[in-house]
């Protein structure tokens, strides 16, 4: 990555990465390790200095079906001046439907989400987890194949948090989606997740990944959940590996 005043900076090093079609695979790691960066490196919002990315089977350089991908930021970006239904309608603007289409397909997803009542309402009107799915439907409205989320849950407390890791699982089987989701909450990971992939710090690079047992969302005090915190704990320390298996999504860098 450039530096201003010139220089490069090494963000991610010797990264191979498998996601399985289907999947909520967790990006664990530190701040700083580069897990944004791989995200967006993912979403096109970023260019690879090295090595290739497969989305679908396609090289990322030849791949033109942006649309079937999602993203979901850790702020949740929504526009003050625009009510719920205005602010998911935005994901839909630069499509070729026409009004009266994205008003419909806005009122489908944020009925999913369970914010009919609060359609017209603005987002200084809702609570956090309101919002939080808020920005979960403008991100689903476009019926995505694959979801990218960064920390889209940190600011969140406990309970409402465990809520939103329920709704996106079940959003993720109706939509039959992959998610790849970025945390450096254990917890979180361990509780939500079917694939996690530990990152060590900048640059970042694959320790670990693990495939986990059991439906999501999983009791976080389940003697199998505590038992996948401490094994994930103490990955964060290991050495690099590489993650395999057939995958949705390829990357190496």
């Amino acid at each position: 990555m450039p530096l201003r005043g010139g220089g490069r900076l090494e963000v991610l090093r010797d990264i191979q990465l498998a996601v399985r079609h289907g999947q909520i695979h967790a990006l664990l790691g530190p701040s700083g390790c580069g897990k944004s960066t791989l995200l967006n490196i993912v979403a096109g919002l970023l260019p690879l200095d090295s090595g290739r990315l497969e989305i679908d089977g396609v090289d990322s350089a030849a791949f033109r079906d942006w649309a079937a991908i999602g993203y979901m930021f850790q702020d949740d970006r929504l526009l003050p001046w625009r009510t719920v239904q205005r602010n998911v309608e935005l994901a839909l603007e630069n499509q070729p439907l026409s009004r009266d289409e994205r008003r419909t397909r806005a009122a489908e997803i944020i009925g999913l989400v369970g914010l009919t009542p609060f359609a017209q309402s603005f987002p200084n009107e809702l609570s956090g987890g309101m919002r939080a799915r808020v920005a979960l439907a403008r991100s689903l409205v476009r019926r995505p194949r694959i979801l990218l989320m960064d920390e889209p849950f940190s600011r969140l407390d406990a309970q409402t948090r465990g809520q939103m890791h329920a709704e996106l699982v079940r959003l993720r089987e109706l939509f039959d989606m992959t998610v790849l989701f970025v945390t450096h909450d254990i917890d979180e990971a361990a509780v939500l997740a079917d694939t996690v992939t530990v990152l060590a710090p900048r640059p970042g690079r694959v320790v670990e990944t693990f495939a986990l047992d059991g439906a999501a969302p999983r009791d976080a005090t389940s003697p199998g959940a505590t038992a996948t915190i401490r094994t994930l704990r103490d990955a964060l320390g290991g050495q690099p590996a590489s993650a395999r298996g057939d995958a949705l999504m390829e990357t190496t860098a």
